[in-house]
Parts: C-alpha cells; structure tokens; sequence
C-alpha cells in the first residue's frame, strides 16, 4: 500500500470531492432505506484514517470521511421519525486508530453507536457483519493505492448473495494504478502475461487479489496491445470485473469517472455496486453535487492564493478580485449546465426515437445513457430541465411535478 502518512498533513483536493459524494450518497441511502426499514442502519469506512486531516492555511481542522459519517448520523436520529445510524471505522494503522477512537468520542458521548477496529478490513468485516446481522449497510472503501478489497471478500461477505437487506459498496477503484501495475507486464515467448525482469511483483499482486485472480494480466496485455493505450485498458479490466461480480452476487454497478470537465483526463473511479433500483439514479445526482461542490473548493483556494501576502495584489483590488471570481464562476456553472441540459435532451431524443408514441423510458435503468459524457457533472436537476424543454417543445409528455421527490421512478413517454 503507498504510504499515506502525508496524505493527512491538510486536505487534499481529491479528498474533497470524494467526501461530498460520500456525504451526498449516503445521506440519499439512509433516506431510500430508511424509510422503510425499522431497525439500525449501517455505514462501514473500511480505511478510515484518524478521522481528522491537519490544519489548512486557515488553521481550521478539517473532517475526514469518519467524522462525515458520524454527523450525517446525528442529523438522521435528529428526524421527527429518528433513524438509528451506526458506524464502524476500519483503519489498519495503529497511531490513526487510536486518534480516530479520540476524534469520534464527542459523537460517542452524544450516544452514537460508533466502533473503531484497529487492523486489516479482511479481518475485521467478519465481526462488523456480525453485528449489523440482517440490517441495511453502506461500505465506504477508498484506500490509499489499489489494494481495497480482495474479490472474495466482495463477494463472499460485502455483497454475499441471499442477504434480505440491501449492502451497497462505494469503492475508489484507481484506474492509474491498475494501468501502472498492467506497465508491469509483457507478452513471454509463448504469448503468456509475465513480470517485466527486474521488477517486484508486489503491485501486480495486489491488482490479482482485487481482480480475483491472474486474469485480468491477459485481458489488460490484450486490451492495450489491440487500443495502444494503457489507461483504456484499465478500464476494460475493470468493466470485465463488474460484469463477473454481477454475475456472481446478481449486483449491479454505476462506475462514475471523475472529472473537471466532460472532456477533463479522468482522475478517478467511483463505483457504486447496489440491488436497490434506485441506486444508480441517486448515485448519479450525488456525484454531480459533489463535482459542484469540488470545483468551488478549488475556486476560494485559488482566490485565497490571488489575496495571499506577496502576490503582487494591493488591497484596492482585493473586493474587485472577490467580486470577478464570483462572477467567472457563476458564468462557468451556467455554461456547464446548460452544455449538460442540450446534451441530455439529445439523449433523450435519440432513446425516444424509435419508439411508438406512449412508449417510453424509465429514468433509474437509463441513467448512464441519458446523463451520458456529463456523468458527474450533471445530475437530477439537469435532467429536468431537459425533459421539461422537450415537454414544451411536443416531443414528450410532461414529467408529473408532484413526485418530484420519486424522479427515478418516472417515465419519460414520446408523445
């Protein structure tokens, strides 16, 4: 695993994003589930880190995912039909552990029910399931590298099938490091995956005991031998891997590839594996709030910089600097979703196209092919507004307003 000592020396930019959808996500899990189920909830952060990341320049602690769960916990129980939310934070580093277990006590105090396990997530799952018996549970796993979780343990405990109760895994799958681990390999002279000479093979083993075994070594020489690109490659390894992790536990899968831009180098996977129907349409929107969120973390920490002593700007200019950030920004938000919203219109209208009038498409199974290369970057209320041009333009019928909160339910119906 690469060593994350530094990753907590303040907040880095991913960090930022992957929380906001976290946070986004799995407030819409415990509202989806919650609704209907009577007992505890369950939110599980497999590499969960000491809770709290170091001061930034502004001297304020920031909150890591550990912290995010627990105060996403205290606001379900605050409902005025109160939902028991617990938690268990898994982090293998002893130092982390025992700062984390000080870090939640203020929520502990409060009388949340959250458990720290200090050790490796293999190990302690087993006793995590046990105690969350037949209950409803979200799993966090982003660590540091591409190590996350064996595929046994994907399919034998987190999304084990016959479990009654929905077990959704939110799982960063580093699509670099797979690609730097498949740079490890080559064709030997009977055309079989080899270690390149004079390489360790600890990367590679790690990338074997996620994929469940050597056979994703094959399927990435071949992929970049027939696309000349690694990081394509990658992705086909892991879409390869979704499909065997369907077929194995009947759950399905939403990768979101997260960018800056529709047409922005991708940084990460975020990969959702659920059974509740309306997982992926959810999964979706939260990314798109998260990106949001993100692209705003990094305008005030520019704009901090461009205010910062020594940079050449006086105070006459700082409200004039305030003033024009907010606007470029604003302007940038506007253009993007407007970009999305004709985007999605034309999806919809090529989804619709062939079809008969009345027939339509369901939003929750046709998430992906709607919201298409703006994945992540536009979400429910984008989808609205498009299927609500094209109502006013004759081409579909009107969505129905007054179940706004069940979009995903819904059919868009070609008139």
């Amino acid at each position: 695993m690469v060593n994350n000592d530094d990753f907590f020396k303040g907040k880095k930019p991913a960090a930022v994003l992957k929380h906001a959808v976290f946070t986004s996500y799995a407030y819409a899990f415990c509202s989806m589930i919650g609704s209907g189920h009577t007992g505890p909830l369950w939110l599980v952060d497999g590499y969960a880190g000491p809770g709290k990341y170091d001061a930034d320049a502004d001297g304020a602690q920031v909150n890591g995912s550990p912290i995010v769960a627990l105060t996403l916990a205290a606001k379900q129980r605050s409902f005025a039909t109160p939902r028991d939310v617990r938690c268990a934070f898994i982090e293998a580093n002893q130092a982390y552990a025992l700062a984390l277990s000080e870090n939640i006590k203020p929520f502990v105090d409060e009388g949340l029910r959250a458990d720290v396990y200090q050790g490796d997530v293999a190990e302690h799952l087993p006793t995590v399931w046990s105690r969350a018996v037949n209950n409803p549970v979200l799993t966090f796993i982003d660590p540091f590298g591409v190590s996350a979780v064996s595929k046994d343990v994907m399919t034998g405990t987190l999304l084990k099938p016959g479990r009654t109760a929905p077990s959704e895994v939110l799982v960063n799958i580093n699509v670099e490091a797979i690609s730097r681990h498949g740079g490890y390999l080559q064709w030997d002279s009977h055309h079989d995956p080899e270690i390149r000479r004079g390489l360790k093979p600890h990367g590679v083993e790690l990338s074997d005991a996620f994929f469940g075994g050597e056979w994703w070594r094959r399927a990435f020489l071949e992929a970049r031998d027939r696309t000349g690109d690694a990081s394509a490659a990658a992705i086909e390894v892991v879409d390869a891997y979704r499909v065997m992790i369907k077929e194995e536990t009947g759950a399905s899968s939403l990768a979101v590839p997260i960018r800056r831009s529709p047409t922005g180098a991708m940084l990460f996977h975020f990969t959702l594996f659920f059974t509740h129907p309306a997982a992926a349409y959810k999964f979706a929107d939260s990314a798109s709030k998260g990106t949001e969120k993100w692209r705003e973390a990094f305008r005030r920490k520019d704009l901090e910089e461009a205010l910062s002593p020594g940079n050449g700007q006086g105070t006459l200019f700082d409200d004039d600097l305030r003033e024009f950030s907010e606007k470029d920004a604003k302007l940038r938000e506007d253009q993007l979703q407007a970009a999305a919203i004709a985007h999605i219109e034309g999806n919809i209208s090529a989804l619709i196209a062939p079809m008969q009038s009345g027939h339509g498409v369901q939003l929750a199974p046709n998430i992906e092919r709607l919201v298409g290369a703006y994945l992540s970057l536009a979400g429910e209320p984008a989808i609205r507004r498009a299927w609500d041009n094209l109502a006013d333009a004759g081409l579909v019928r009107a969505r129905d307003k007054s179940k706004s909160r069940s979009m995903w339910k819904q059919y868009i119906v070609k008139r």
